[in-house]
């Protein structure tokens, strides 16, 4: 074989390797991308409604636990909290109201990140865009879960409603200490719910991987003409 027949022999395998190199990182892609990203307007689509759906269950819930203290419990603060209990209301009632506090604010904190996923998830049909399908199914169970925490809690605050207005017909707290104290960990606690959702759920897809993802069966063609090509001329 001449040095001219090397050259071009060599470089053919050279580039036969590269080739399928290259096609190795688009399948990697293509396949990583199907994992975490939506297919298709539809899929968009169907995430979309089901977040509407679950915001909605939340906000009903939210609604019925105001309804049941009569207030927005938005506005109950610490230093209500404090007054209560000095004006001796049960420590019990005061723990079930500082609770549906916590809960409430939960609604806020996952319902402004369902705003924000929600407004992704229109631009990225308007576009055509890939949207990360795992943040907005955790959001989905979290909002579902909390709103049947709250649904629960109503009988609780409509108890503590009635303990707040009249105080000497409301239930003792069998440990007084015990009621004090689990009401103040409830009010130091709360917040993060998000547990670590990110804000930015649009993604593109990769270009290799999306190269795959439409001429497969096109692609798998050439690389085989180009990686068989040169052993049948060698053998």
């Amino acid at each position: 074989m001449s040095g001219l027949e090397l050259f071009f022999d060599g470089g053919a395998t050279a580039f036969s390797v590269l080739s399928a190199a290259a096609a190795a990182v688009g399948y990697k892609q293509k396949e990583r991308d199907d994992a975490e990203l939506t297919q298709g307007a539809e899929e968009v689509t169907e995430l979309s409604g089901e977040l509407a759906r679950h915001m909605e269950m939340t906000r009903q819930a939210h609604r019925k636990v105001t309804g049941a203290w009569s207030r927005p419990l938005s506005l109950f603060e610490a230093k209500h909290a404090t007054s209560a209990i000095d004006r001796g209301i049960p420590g019990w009632a005061v723990a079930c109201v500082v609770k549906a506090r916590r809960l409430i604010d939960e609604v806020a904190e996952l319902g402004d990140l369902g705003d924000v996923y929600g407004t992704q998830l229109e631009l990225a049909q308007k576009a055509s865009r890939g949207v990360l399908r795992k943040p907005v199914r955790e959001l989905l169970k979290k909002l579902e879960t909390l709103a049947l925490r709250l649904q629960q809690h109503v009988p609780c605050v409509e108890a503590a409603r009635l303990a707040f207005d009249d105080p000497d017909q409301a239930p003792v707290d069998d440990s007084p200490s015990d009621a004090l104290k689990c009401a103040r960990k409830l009010w130091s606690e709360g917040g993060g719910q998000h547990g670590g959702l990110p804000i930015s759920i649009i993604r593109d897809r990769g270009r290799l991987g999306d190269l795959w993802r439409l001429q497969e069966g096109a692609l798998l063609r050439i690389l085989g003409r180009r990686i068989e090509g040169p052993r049948l001329e060698n053998d």
